[in-house]
C-alpha cells in the first residue's frame, strides 16, 4: 500500500482561497495588474471597471451596492504590495519565475511576453467593440441602467423578469425572497386567464400574513410607471397568493427593450383582519391600475 498524502490543513485552505479572492477582479477572474478602489471599498481591474462603466453598468460587481464606477481611486497600499510579493512565471518563453513585480522587468526583455500581451489586447478591443454594435448588449445596458435607478427609491423589491420566461406562454417564475415589515415574501408570475396575460402574485412564506403595497412595472425608458395597489387581499386567503392580473396589451407596454419587465414593490404596512371575512374573489381577478409618474431620475417623460 502507498504512503497517505498530508492531511489538508483547513485554515490553510481558508487563507489561500482568501488571498485569491482578494487578488481576483470580480470581473474578469483573473488576478488583478491594475487593481483600483471603489467606494464600497472593493476592487476590481482599472480597465474592467472603464469597460462596465461604459456598458451603463452602476453597481459594484462585488457586492451589488450602487457605485460610480468611474470614480474609481488607486488601490490600497496594501493590496499592491501583497499583488506585487505575488509568485508567478511567464507562461511566455518559461525561463522566469518570481513575484510579479519581478516580472514587470523581465516583461520588458521578454519578445515572447510583449507578443502574446499584445495579441491579448487586440482580442479585448475587438470583443469590446463587437459588444458595443450588437444591439442586444446596448438595450441590456439600459435596462440595468433602469433596475439600478429603480433600486435607489428605497423599494422592499426591485425585480427584472427575464425575457424568456416573460415570453413563455406556461410556467411560473419567483422573484428573490424579500424582506418587508418583519416577513418574507415573493413575487411570482405566471400565465393569467386570458391568452398573453399574467398574473404578478404576492407569495407569503412562512407566515399567514397579508402585505399591503403598490406593484410599480416600468414602462419603457422616459414613459414612467404604472402601478397597481394591493390592498384588498381576501382574510380567506391569508397565507395565499394575491396581486393583479396584466393584461396582454399591458404587458406589452411594460417589456423593455430586451424583452423583460422590470417591477418594484413598496410595501406599507400589514392587512388587519376584519371581524368577519368575506367571501374572496377569484385568485387572478384583474386589480385596477392607475397611470402614475414617477420621478425624473426613474425615467419618467
Amino acid at each position: 500500500d502507498g504512503e497517505d498524502g498530508p492531511e489538508p490543513d483547513p485554515a490553510r485552505e481558508a487563507e489561500v482561497e482568501a488571498l485569491r479572492r482578494k487578488h481576483e477582479c470580480p470581473i474578469c477572474s483573473d488576478v488583478m495588474l491594475g487593481p483600483r478602489s471603489l467606494s464600497c471599498e472593493h476592487h476590481a481591474c482599472g480597465r474592467c471597471l472603464q469597460q462596465r462603466a461604459a456598458a451603463g453598468a452602476r453597481t459594484c460587481p462585488r457586492c451589488d451596492k450602487a457605485v460610480d464606477l468611474r470614480a474609481h481611486q488607486p488601490a490600497e497600499r496594501l493590496l499592491g504590495e501583497s499583488l506585487a510579493a505575488r509568485r508567478c512565471f511567464c507562461s511566455a518563453c518559461g525561463d522566469f519565475e518570481g513575484t510579479i513585480e519581478q516580472l514587470k522587468l523581465h516583461f520588458l526583455g521578454c519578445p515572447r511576453a510583449r507578443g502574446l500581451v499584445a495579441l491579448r489586447l487586440y482580442r479585448i478591443a475587438e470583443e469590446g467593440e463587437a459588444r458595443r454594435l450588437d444591439p442586444k448588449e446596448a438595450s441590456a445596458a439600459v435596462v440595468e441602467a433602469m433596475r439600478v435607478d429603480m433600486a435607489g427609491a428605497s423599494a422592499a423589491l426591485v425585480h427584472r423578469f427575464p425575457a424568456q420566461e416573460v415570453g413563455r406562454a406556461e410556467g411560473q417564475w419567483c422573484s428573490p425572497p424579500f424582506t418587508a415589515c418583519g416577513k418574507v415574501w415573493y413575487v411570482r408570475m405566471g400565465p393569467g386567464k386570458t391568452p398573453g396575460s399574467k398574473y404578478f402574485c404576492l407569495l407569503p412564506h412562512g407566515h399567514s400574513e397579508r402585505l399591503r403595497c403598490t406593484l410599480y412595472f416600468a414602462r419603457a425608458r422616459g414613459h414612467g410607471f404604472k402601478d397597481s395597489a394591493v390592498e384588498d387581499w381576501p382574510a380567506i386567503l391569508a397565507g395565499h397568493p394575491w396581486g393583479p392580473s396584466v393584461s396582454a396589451d399591458e404587458l406589452e407596454a411594460y417589456k423593455q427593450a430586451d424583452g423583460s419587465v422590470l417591477l418594484m414593490v413598496h410595501a406599507f404596512g400589514l392587512l388587519t383582519p376584519p371581524g368577519d371575512a368575506e367571501p374572496a374573489e377569484p385568485l387572478n381577478a384583474d386589480v385596477p391600475f392607475k397611470d402614475r409618474r414617477l420621478s425624473a431620475s426613474h425615467g419618467s417623460a
